[in-house]
């Protein structure tokens, strides 16, 4: 039981959030995401924390079976959520355009109308909403929600710690749909802010045993540090001055379905900043879920032509987070050669790294 796609929320990298749809290797990035957005550990759990006033674009979700119904006839959307708002909080939108209500795909949010209720809404030209008394305040709850059009009592069910009302408040009506689906977290017109983690979408609708086993899984993982490995390939390297690029590789390895990221900075040591080399200060290198190689690239400058021989610099990395191991090379320095000549890489990795980055 694998979801189809799955947006842990942590860590962010970057300053973006990245989803990962693990069977086709693909990522998905978010826009840049504002100040207050963050990453924390809450009653144990690994979360987003998205203030008051907040909307953040994760993207085209076209793994919704509403803008792609080609996908499946059904599916399930699931995540960990926690809050003390008890009236209007929108948490999740998928396909909303303008912000009308008829242009939804799906959505979760807290009532706006009635206090402590919590609405599912599904439309595939025939919407139906789904309202449910909210399980608690500022506690996890497991929401899990289901879509089944074909289903013989309510095509929309959600589930909140893996069980549901007996009698829950319904509607429906009849309206085009939006297809034009993008994934949207919060709202500008909370007053409130909440707690998320892991959300995964399934093209199929889970049985009740399912949405249980995964609710403990999810609990589980979000509980968990999955610790990632980025080893810096180079120890030196050297160029010439009208090579216009420093680069030096990265290789990630560990757990592929998060983000990650590398901090980093220039130093000078006899080579001048904006002189010689373009300056980083406080910079970071993401590497999306599922990605392996990166590299880090420094601007060369070509202006000191009346020098002859070598400018060095260097380029210090750094861990964002605990959870990410650095190996190699903390500190590379590179050397600027001011003759003709190709550029040099001196590298100290092993040879089977230096073949498989060949390969890749």
């Amino acid at each position: 039981m694998t979801a189809n796609y799955s947006w842990p929320f942590y860590p962010i990298a970057n300053q973006a959030l990245y989803g990962y749809d693990q069977a086709a290797n693909k990522s998905f990035k978010s826009e840049t995401i504002p100040n207050g957005v963050r990453n924390q550990v809450e009653d144990g759990i690994h979360a987003l924390f998205v203030p008051p006033g907040v909307e953040i674009d994760l993207g085209d979700f076209s793994g919704s079976c509403i803008s792609n119904p080609n996908l499946c006839e059904n599916f399930t959307v699931s995540f960990l959520f926690r809050s003390g708002a008890e009236k209007a909080l929108k948490v999740l939108d998928s396909g909303v355009k303008y912000g009308d209500r008829d242009e939804y795909g799906w959505s979760f949010e807290i009532s706006s109308t009635f206090v402590g209720e919590a609405v599912v809404m599904v439309s595939d030209g025939n919407s139906e909403l789904y309202i449910e008394k909210l399980a608690g305040t500022n506690t996890w709850i497991q929401m899990v929600f289901t879509f089944d059009p074909d289903s013989s009592s309510r095509s929309v069910v959600l589930y909140q710690n893996g069980s549901h009302g007996d009698a829950p408040i319904g509607g429906s009506s009849v309206w085009l749909q939006d297809r034009n689906t993008r994934l949207k977290l919060g709202s500008r017109s909370n007053t409130k802010g909440f707690f998320i983690s892991n959300l995964n979408f399934f093209g199929i609708k889970l049985k009740v045993d399912e949405i249980k086993e995964h609710g403990n899984r999810s609990f589980k993982e979000a509980m968990e540090v999955n610790n990632v490995t980025i080893e810096i390939l180079e120890a030196q390297v050297i160029i010439p001055a009208d090579s216009g690029m420093a680069v030096i590789r990265m290789l990630r390895q560990g757990f592929l379905a998060i983000a990650t990221a590398v901090d980093y900075d220039t130093k000078s040591l006899t080579a001048e900043p904006n002189m010689h080399f373009k300056a980083a200060t406080g910079k970071q290198l993401a590497f999306a879920p599922g990605e392996i190689f990166k590299e880090v690239k420094i601007g060369i400058i070509n202006k000191d032509n009346s020098f002859e021989g070598n400018r060095t610099f260097q380029v210090i990395f750094s861990s964002p987070h605990s959870s990410v191991i650095l190996k190699g090379p903390k500190q590379v320095n590179v050397t600027i050669m001011y003759t003709k000549g190709d550029a040099t890489l001196v590298t100290k990795p092993s040879v089977m790294l230096d073949v498989i980055y060949s390969l890749n």
